[in-house]
């Protein structure tokens, strides 16, 4: 009879513990990091499919107020907004919900991913009706291979 030892190590980092990746996005990574071993007496073992699961909070939503924020000399009536798109295969997913009275029954979105856009010079659009309960996700390949910074802005009818 052949017994084979086999060790199993597992190591957690507190800090991010990658300084390069392929997309540039290792440097977004702020939870814990979990490294895995899997080794016989005479040589490391890969293992097939590892399974993790672990408990996600959803982050808090970013609440702004039009009137705030909108600049009076802007004809555009834009709202201006950025994020940071981590991973080029992600999508996003936005809620644009009207936190007071209102007369419309969607918004438009106006991207722009080298810097902020404008009624112009923008990217891409995307419009946010009320029958989809204000919510709408855009798809990695509008996003063309783009991570970091992003900008957006919000037209928001009726307050210039």
């Amino acid at each position: 009879m052949c017994f084979t030892h086999t060790l199993l190590q597992a190591v957690e980092f507190t800090k991010n513990i990658y300084m390069y990746d392929n997309d540039g996005t290792s440097s977004y990574i702020t939870s814990n990091i979990l490294r895995i071993d899997i080794k016989a007496l005479d040589n490391r073992i890969t293992p097939g499919v590892i399974t993790f699961e672990q408990i996600v909070i959803t982050p808090l939503p970013t609440f702004v107020s039009p009137n705030e924020t909108v600049v009076e000399d802007d004809a555009s009536e834009f709202v201006y907004h950025r994020f940071v798109y981590g991973k080029a295969t992600d999508y996003v997913c936005m809620i644009l919900q009207p936190l007071e009275i209102y007369t419309f029954t969607s918004y438009t979105l106006y991207f722009r991913l080298t810097e902020p856009p404008t009624i112009q010079d923008y990217d891409f659009t995307l419009t946010i009706d009320e029958s989809d309960n204000w919510q709408k996700c855009i798809a990695p390949s509008l996003l063309a291979g783009h991570t970091g910074l992003t900008y957006y802005a919000v037209h928001v009818p009726g307050t210039g």
